[in-house]
């Protein structure tokens, strides 16, 4: 996660913004992830340059890329015991343990880049989370609610369901990486989620 905490950075250094959690299509559909957009941040200029923006994250072109997801996208501590060589080892090398939060209320909803100022409040809003429950295709131009953050959050608990026992790890705007605790008050996690102040 730290690398991506990087990556994220680094990609503002240069444009300006972060990435938006997602590019949309000519019909206004969600088409290509934030994950895609930093590839060039994390020495995956090759694998950028042969993606292609003008069809969808799994049009015929992309999704025969879907089998090199960079090995920063999953933790590694994620752990699984398919058949080797099945269709479910296929699919679970795809899935990306971190995703970023998406909430009206949060830095992250649309396919707006949001302006992160580096200042003692913004190193408190949550970016991104690493996730087991709701792990997402590397590719796919989809993320996580706080709901569902926190129903990775609470099943963490359970050494089947999580990839660290009883906490996630989470990206902070400051680039920071903390662990949070499987029994914190859903109002706190609510909070470092919100950019309002209000909570």
């Amino acid at each position: 996660l730290k690398q991506i905490a990087i990556a994220l950075h680094n990609y503002r250094d240069v444009y300006g913004a972060m990435p938006p959690a997602f590019i949309r299509d000519a019909e206004g559909r969600p088409a290509h992830s934030w994950r895609v957009l930093i590839l060039p941040f994390i020495d995956e200029q090759e694998l950028y340059g042969r993606y292609r923006f003008d069809e969808p994250w799994d049009g015929p072109n992309n999704i025969l890329l879907q089998g090199e997801m960079p090995d920063c996208y999953s933790c590694p501590s994620y752990h699984y015991e398919p058949e080797n060589g099945s269709p479910e080892e296929a699919y679970l090398n795809r899935l990306s343990s971190y995703a970023i939060v998406r909430s009206e209320t949060g830095l992250f909803f649309d396919d707006a880049s949001p302006k992160v100022e580096y200042s003692a409040e913004a190193g408190e809003i949550v970016i991104a989370a690493e996730v087991r429950q709701h792990a997402v295709h590397w590719m796919s131009p989809v993320d996580v609610t706080p709901e569902q953050l926190l129903t990775d959050l609470r099943r963490s608990v359970s050494e089947e369901n999580a990839n660290h026992h009883g906490v996630l790890m989470i990206m902070f705007a400051d680039g920071s990486v903390r662990r949070i605790s499987h029994d914190m008050p859903e109002a706190e996690v609510r909070a470092m989620i919100s950019t309002d102040g209000e909570e």
